[in-house]
């Protein structure tokens, strides 16, 4: 995991601890609260998880962990991940060798791939850029939460196996992050 983590728990009840644990359909998700409100983050990621795992049809116990740099240390790691010396909004590290887009069959994958604790399947890590998704929101002419949303959406179809190297590529995954935003209304 990238950074030090707080943990976001998604699943069907609502609660808190000392580490702002929340939960919704068997995701979890470590989260690094240190520019945007945890509490409104949750509430967003909540309904996005629940779209996503609509959308694709997904079922099974995941995790992944979400973590906002700065953009000198987004620049940083833009640098050491893709050879790039600028800052981006959002980058994905897979930890997992997906043979077909949004398709995840968890009877695949050994025992050591999976939490010892949850028994969550770990998928990867996304990093976010705040000041990034401000700038692009307002270039873009929309609001920040639905820039957020955007990029969250984006970042977990990456973990999935989702690219957009090649135009068809592109506008399939495209199409799947319109249909988790539409789904939750962004």
């Amino acid at each position: 995991m990238i950074g030090s983590t707080q943990c976001l728990m998604l699943n069907a009840q609502w609660r808190t601890s000392c580490f702002n644990e929340y939960s919704l359909k068997m995701i979890k998700i470590y989260f690094d609260d240190t520019d945007v409100s945890a509490s409104i983050f949750a509430q967003m990621a909540q309904k996005l998880a629940a779209a996503a795992l609509n959308v694709l049809n997904l079922e099974g116990n995941f995790s992944l962990s979400f973590t906002f740099l700065d953009e000198a240390e987004m620049c940083a790691l833009n640098f050491e991940s893709r050879g790039k010396d600028t800052a981006t909004d959002v980058l994905s590290f897979p930890t997992l060798e997906i043979k077909a887009a949004g398709v995840v069959n968890i009877a695949e994958y050994p025992p050591e791939e999976f939490e010892p604790d949850t028994g969550a399947l770990f998928l990867g890590d996304i990093v976010i850029c705040p000041d990034v998704a401000k700038r692009q929101a307002a270039e873009f002419g929309h609001g920040e939460e639905r820039e957020f949303s955007y990029l969250f959406v984006h970042g977990v179809l990456h973990l999935l196996g989702f690219d957009h190297i090649k135009a068809g590529d592109k506008a399939g995954m495209r199409e799947v992050e319109e249909s988790i935003l539409l789904k939750d209304n962004r």
